[in-house]
This record gives C-alpha cells, structure tokens and sequence, in this order.
C-alpha cells in the first residue's frame, strides 16, 4: 500500500514538473533569417548570384540588406528608410557588389553600412551617415556625402569629389583621399593614407604607430 501510495506522489510530482516546464515554453514563428546583435530580426539575404535592385521611387523596408556570396546589390535614384532595430542596414560579404548611385539611406538618426572580405563597392552621388571596411573590401566614393568612414584589415578605400566628417584607418587598410573636405583623418597603426588636393577641417589628426601618411 506504502509503496504504490509513493508512485502516485511521485506521479504528481512528475506531471507538475512537466506541466510547469510545457507551461514556460513560447512558440513563435521562424523568422526567414537570423537575429543579429541588435534584435534585428529580419533580413533581406542576396546571395549566388542574385541580383536585388531597388530603383527610381522611395522604399521602406523593415529587413536590413546583406549581400553574399557573389550577388549584387543595386540602389539608382532611390530614397530608402531603413525601419530596423539594427544600426548596420546593408552589409555585404564574399565576392558582393554593391552600387549606390544617386539614393539617399535613412535609418533614424544614425546608420552603418558595412563591407567584409572582398567585397566590391560603389557609391556615387548618395548620402550615407557611415561607412566600416575590413577584410580586403575594395570601396570607392564620388559625389557624395558621408558622415564617417573606417577602414581595417587591408581593405582599399577611395574617396573623390565628396565631403566626409571623419576617415580613420587601422591595421594595414589604404585610404586614398583626393578633390575632397575631410574635416578629420586618422592612420593608425600599418595603415596608409595618399590625401591630395583636398580640404582638412580642424578635426585633430593623428598619425600613429607605423602608419604611412602622404599629404
């Protein structure tokens, strides 16, 4: 009698155990990406060899962009708002392409746009509030307006015929700056910087370490 009075207790026990994990389970639906850092839930992937253009018209989007593989992003005389809890918008990596021509990106007050391994960009007539480069991501600008840019790894960043706040470099990145208003420029560490031509702001510049600087 003792003994089938205990498996019952231990029965009890058992299923409000159980009920009480099932009960603390949430289901919710598989988002077509994975989170990022930032909550982000949605993204937009690109990647083979895709292609993804987003042209003549404004776009509001709740999925930031990442470009991989071999896939192209392009963005012609477009306006597009980014409404994301993510800062970083549009990313590439691999071999990406990515053409901004002409376009304004929003994002709240502040956005990144970031570029990895060899991924191949240009920006052309566009704002942007900041640009990161690392890997050997080749980037280049015209025309265009940009809050910050940095540069790591040994990536090769050019800059032409644009106003931009800050440039700073680290590791072994290439900055090329010419016909351009900086209002700052850092080179840090193995970095190279080749400035011609162009208007220095009274941001403070700092050359450090073993950086080459050429003005």
């Amino acid at each position: 009698m003792k003994s089938k009075r205990f498996l019952t207790i231990l029965q009890l026990i058992l299923a409000f155990a159980f009920f009480s994990a099932w009960s603390n389970v949430f289901m919710v639906p598989i988002p077509y990406s994975l989170p990022d850092f930032d909550n982000q839930l949605y993204t937009i992937r690109v990647n083979g060899t895709d292609t993804l253009v987003l042209a003549d018209g404004t776009f509001t989007l709740n999925e930031t962009i990442i470009v991989e593989d071999s896939a192209t992003l392009i963005i012609e005389n477009a306006t597009v708002v980014f409404d994301t809890a993510s800062y970083t918008v549009i990313e590439s990596y691999d071999n990406g392409t990515v053409h901004i021509e002409g376009s304004v990106i929003e994002r709240g007050l502040w956005h990144y746009l970031r570029f990895h391994d060899s991924s191949n960009v240009s920006i052309l007539r566009s704002e942007i509030k900041e640009i990161r480069n690392d890997g050997s991501a080749n980037v280049k600008i015209d025309a265009s307006s940009i809050g910050v840019v940095n540069n790591w790894g040994s990536s090769h960043f050019t800059l032409a015929n644009s106003s931009v706040g800050t440039v700073s470099s680290y590791e072994s990145s290439c900055t090329v700056v010419y016909d351009s208003t900086v209002n700052g420029i850092g080179a840090l560490q193995s970095s190279d910087s080749m400035i011609s031509n162009s208007t220095i702001g009274d941001t403070t510049l700092g050359f450090i370490s073993n950086s080459n600087v050429m003005l």
